[in-house]
């Protein structure tokens, strides 16, 4: 009854605000806008208006006509914040709920990343089919023939990525792994240099990983967080994967700017399922005898569904670098009820999670400046 509701509940709510939220811009679009006329200045502050004051009737202005005091009172408000405010808890919620709960579990990371990709396949397939959340109900569960070689490679990082994040969280406390993942930045700029070598980082970037390389270390060194040289090693891996994600992705993005998110993320859970039941069949079979809370894993495989896609949804919504600042601020909001349920706070540890945090949202702004 809890699946049933969750799902539902979810679902109705992404198509409601999908409805409302601007789609990503592709290429050809964005090359059109270059070559488009610009607009007046009496246009753009039109425009500007209709932003400032939430009403889609001053919009009406930039065609020449008259709207009266009435006509724009009549009219509803363009800018949902409301529901964005509703995306964004849930997105931090989920990922809280997913994160502590993979913890409490204390599942072999064969079972739990298996369970989490099985379980968000069929969120993926429900959302579609049901909630249309693609806009038009169809599935696609294997990528095109031209596609298929990159996204199973994005799908074996993907994977590969939270295999390592489960497993580091059974040597780790929640808060000293969300710490180190905040190292991610680096392993994408190292990576991005052997990999996209015309992909040049601004210096304000660079100089923006010491605070992350800094606020890792210092949550490495916080008493009781039980950091240890397989766990950080694990985070390692994890963010390495999640930089090879990220360089996948906008590869596969330029060459066939017509995928739809939606189907992308469901294939990548369908073959994560594939990937992590053959692990499972080959070396985990003795670990499905630890599955005895069933209902605290479907929660944490449907708020696993749940976080990774509202991420992609609040994007669409407030762009790059607001996204960019609020998945920063994410991981302080895991690190303290890591703290809570699980204690060990610690002084190192605060310190290390906000330094961490800062350089993230510098880098972040850096890169999308330069």
């Amino acid at each position: 009854v809890a699946t049933s509701f969750c799902i539902l509940s979810s679902g109705k709510m992404l198509n409601s605000f999908l409805h409302t939220a601007p789609m990503p811009v592709t290429v050809s679009e964005r090359r059109e806008r270059r070559v488009a006329p610009k607009k007046k200045m009496s246009d753009v502050e039109n425009q500007e208006d209709v932003c400032l004051t939430g009403s889609a009737s001053a919009s009406a202005a930039t065609n020449g006509t008259v709207v009266d005091d009435a006509a724009k009172k009549a009219q509803p408000p363009t800018t949902p914040s409301s529901s964005l405010f509703v995306v964004l808890t849930a997105w931090y919620a989920s990922s809280v709920v997913c994160t502590n709960t993979s913890k409490s579990l204390e599942l072999p990371w064969t079972t739990l990343t298996f369970f989490q990709m099985l379980i968000s396949t069929l969120c993926a397939i429900t959302g579609i089919l049901v909630f249309k959340l693609d806009g038009h109900g169809k599935l696609k569960l294997w990528p095109k023939p031209e596609a298929t070689k990159l996204t199973i490679l994005l799908s074996l990082a993907f994977c590969a990525g939270f295999v390592a994040l489960n497993a580091s969280l059974s040597f780790m406390h929640v808060s000293a792994v969300m710490t180190l993942r905040a190292a991610e930045p680096v392993a994408t700029w190292l990576l991005g240099l052997a990999l996209l070598p015309d992909e040049k980082s601004p210096t304000s970037a660079v100089l923006a990983l010491i605070p992350i390389v800094v606020g890792a270390g210092l949550s490495a060194v916080a008493k009781g967080t039980n950091v240890n040289f397989v766990g950080v090693g694990l985070v390692m891996v994890c963010n390495v994967c999640f930089a090879l994600r990220t360089i996948t992705t906008k590869r596969l993005k330029q060459q066939f700017s017509d995928i739809d998110n939606f189907n992308l993320f469901l294939q990548l859970c369908v073959m994560g399922s594939i990937w992590q039941g053959i692990v499972v069949l080959v070396v985990g079979r003795n670990d499905l005898a630890h599955l005895v809370n069933i209902p605290v894993l479907l929660i944490n495989g449907m708020t696993f569904y749940l976080y990774l896609q509202l991420s992609w949804v609040v994007m669409s919504k407030v762009g790059a670098v607001t996204h960019s600042v609020c998945n920063s601020l994410r991981r302080p909001v895991i690190c303290a009820t890591g703290w809570i349920i699980f204690g060990g706070a610690t002084l190192e540890g605060i310190a290390g999670a906000i330094i961490a945090t800062g350089g993230t949202m510098l880098y972040a702004r850096a890169k999308r400046r330069g």
